[in-house]
């Protein structure tokens, strides 16, 4: 079959395997030019049956830490390098199928334009059971250069048999519904088997916080294979102190946060206060406080976490997270128990750089 990306010069390789027609062995190489060097880069897969592979590229220099192959059997991914592109009218994605036993190109897709660099690349089947790749990066800024704070995603999926970017409308130049602030990486945030992106809203500060910090809601995407998404739900993620909370549909257009801190000895306790707003002429009014706790000394912890009205939430060494609930003429929508529930530790993720 031959390397069948040995003339695509400038190329980082994904592969999205799809289950189809049987070859043998399916060969993989990317040849890639930094100006000074070239790198030649190739893995072969092993499998039963092969129907197509899509491969995702930008034009342009490239950096490359270390070249590692990723092979995650058939249905996964297979990606060699992240390439920064300096022409992004380049950007595609190709997809080759299997036809009598060789690989050959089917069709191609363009990814968004303003995606300045593959940052990271995640495997998810979607809702009606096709398989997708997320093909993040970082976004082109107003002035042309890579912003160090704003993502887009591409969306790919085979599709009728053709290989489609389910997030990019028709006509359009970009994935717009993916461009965001860079905040929390794309994941399976409510443990449905299946990806969403997370989408920022602002949420209004108030008290010592105002004018001084800004808070942000979570509302996560997912997509099905037409492309149209639905809010799977919404968080508010707390990355200074490493916890997120699923929050009431509700609550979207009615909360303010303040930060408080408590520092004594060798304690320290950082506070979110939740306040409900029914009107922007009515006075916020604190209905949830959501604490972390550190400290050297056991005993010291505990006592903080479960001084009066507060219940323990979460604890590990050296930390314990805690809330409290306080009188307002409102219903969150939480109990101690939905609350615990609700409350989760902020994981690292793998890198697939």
């Amino acid at each position: 079959m031959g390397d069948i990306l040995a003339a695509q010069r400038h190329r980082a390789a994904i592969a999205l395997i799809q289950a189809g027609e049987r070859v043998n062995e399916l060969r993989l190489s990317v040849a890639v030019d930094t100006g000074d060097t070239e790198y030649l880069a190739g893995a072969g897969i092993k499998a039963d049956v092969v129907h197509g592979v899509a491969l995702v590229g930008m034009r342009g220099h490239t950096q490359i830490p270390d070249l590692q192959h990723h092979i995650r059997g058939l249905g996964r991914l297979l990606y060699d390098l992240q390439l920064h592109s300096s022409d992004q009218d380049s950007n595609r994605a190709d997809y080759y199928a299997a036809q009598g036993g060789l690989m050959t190109m089917h069709n191609s897709v363009f990814l968004s334009k303003k995606l300045s660099s593959i940052d990271r690349v995640t495997c998810s089947p979607l809702p009606n059971r096709h398989t997708a790749l997320y093909v993040t990066g970082s976004a082109l800024a107003p002035n042309g250069e890579a912003s160090t704070s704003t993502v887009i995603t591409d969306i790919l999926a085979v599709h009728d048999d053709d290989l489609t970017n389910i997030s990019m409308g028709k006509g359009e130049l970009n994935s717009s519904s993916t461009l965001r602030n860079n905040l929390t990486q794309e994941q399976d945030i409510n443990s449905d088997g299946i990806v969403e992106i997370p989408i920022p809203s602002l949420v209004e500060s108030y008290g010592q916080s105002a004018g001084k910090e800004k808070f942000y809601s979570l509302h996560w995407q997912q997509y099905d294979i037409s492309g149209a998404f639905h809010m799977a739900c919404v968080t508010y993620h707390n990355t200074n102190d490493g916890w997120y909370l699923v929050v009431p549909d509700h609550w979207t257009g009615h909360i303010s946060l303040t930060r408080t801190e408590n520092t004594s000895s060798a304690t320290v306790e950082h506070g979110i206060v939740f306040y409900y707003r029914g009107t922007q002429r009515d006075t916020p009014v604190p209905f949830l406080a959501i604490y972390r706790t550190t400290s050297s000394d056991r005993q010291t912890r505990i006592d903080r976490a479960q001084k009066s009205g507060r219940f323990v939430l979460r604890s590990t060494p050296g930390t314990i997270y805690s809330a409290e609930f306080f009188d307002c003429n409102w219903d969150c929508g939480l109990t101690e128990d939905t609350l615990k529930e609700q409350f989760h530790l902020i994981q690292p993720h793998w890198s697939n750089n």
